[in-house]
């Protein structure tokens, strides 16, 4: 009964994060959730509760943004020289297909112009 417990406090903390649209198979929101439900289906949760009590601290930390605010930026760029907003719009989904595509056919010029 204990495991049912880990498991709804680790899932109820897990429904806080919100899922980002723009990452469809690369969210870590997503990540998490299926990482806990196939735990759940391989009773990972018996004889684990130390374990898993460390991951609730850790995603609680995460979805919290502890580390964001005890150590807050001074700068509003990253070593890109981009700030977070530039950052996520270059790791949507469809700017990384168009880059592949542009890529793919940069490739192809260089080595297939024969």
């Amino acid at each position: 009964m204990a495991t049912s417990g880990i498991y709804n406090r680790i899932s109820k903390l897990i429904e806080r994060w919100p899922l980002d649209k723009n990452k469809t198979g690369r969210d870590l929101g997503q990540h998490l959730r299926d990482y806990i439900n196939e735990a759940h289906k391989n009773n990972s949760f018996v004889g684990n509760e130390r374990y898993w009590d460390r991951q609730y601290l850790g995603i609680q930390r995460l979805i919290n943004n502890d580390h964001f605010k005890k150590y807050p930026r001074t700068l509003s760029s990253s070593s890109t020289g981009l700030t977070a907003e530039q950052c996520s719009e270059v790791l949507t989904k469809e700017f990384l297909e168009t880059l592949e595509k542009e890529n793919s056919s940069f490739i192809k010029k260089v080595f297939y112009s024969k």
